[in-house]
């Protein structure tokens, strides 16, 4: 896979495993749910165009939905008040929340971990090396608020498979620089104590930074 098409891989695999695909997140507005236009305006919600790629044309991310008492339709996960059913559009895990309502705190649904690991080995022909490694990072990125659309998630972890190998690990570079104009041996010298120190600088990390 080249660097394109592995994010595409990623991001297709990611979305497919999402507990609710067809609910969105507007970075600033809040939750919502991909629904069309006229139907968001009919509920008094707010839309965006960009956050339901997966949907047909015509069909727009709707968050801010009022409902219930004073309520707000999101992701129930995220709720800090009550939640009621029956009043939302779209899955059972996008509900009103009354009193107490606020932005989900992650923006993209939690992902079902063992679809996709099965998702994982039918697009890569095998389980992660390391799984364990690999579930720790993408439980992180679930834990990480500042995560809010999911196809930043796909580009960070195309990004971690092909630059630490498939690993999944933050490794350091193989050959460390050997054949490569960086890896040749640099001096500098302390401005201080005036040592020399000389180095060969190499990729570490889950970037591979130098």
């Amino acid at each position: 896979h080249t660097m394109n098409a592995l994010v595409v891989c990623l991001l297709s695999l990611l979305a497919s495993v999402s507990v609710a695909i067809n609910t969105c997140n507007i970075p600033g507005v809040g939750d919502g749910v991909c629904i069309t236009t006229s139907d968001c305006n009919n509920r008094g919600g707010e839309y965006r165009s960009g956050y339901c790629p997966y949907d047909p044309s015509g069909v727009l991310c709707c968050a801010r939905i009022p409902c219930g008492s004073n309520g707000v339709c999101q992701d129930s996960g995220s709720c800090s008040g009550s939640v009621r059913t029956g009043l939302c559009p779209g899955p059972s895990g996008f509900a009103c929340c009354e009193s107490g309502s606020g932005p989900s705190p992650s923006g993209w649904r939690p992902l079902n971990m063992d679809t996709l690991i099965n998702g994982y080995v039918s697009e890569f022909g095998g389980q992660p090396n390391n799984i364990d490694d690999f579930k720790k990072l993408v439980n992180a990125a679930q834990a990480d608020t500042a995560i809010t659309d999911i196809r930043w998630l796909a580009y960070m972890l195309a990004t971690a498979k092909h630059e630490v190998a498939n690993t999944w690990q933050p490794i350091e570079e193989y050959g460390k620089g050997a054949g490569h104009e960086y890896g040749n041996p640099v001096t500098v010298t302390d401005p201080e104590s005036g040592q020399e120190y000389t180095n060969v600088y190499y990729g570490r990390g889950y970037g591979q930074l130098t």
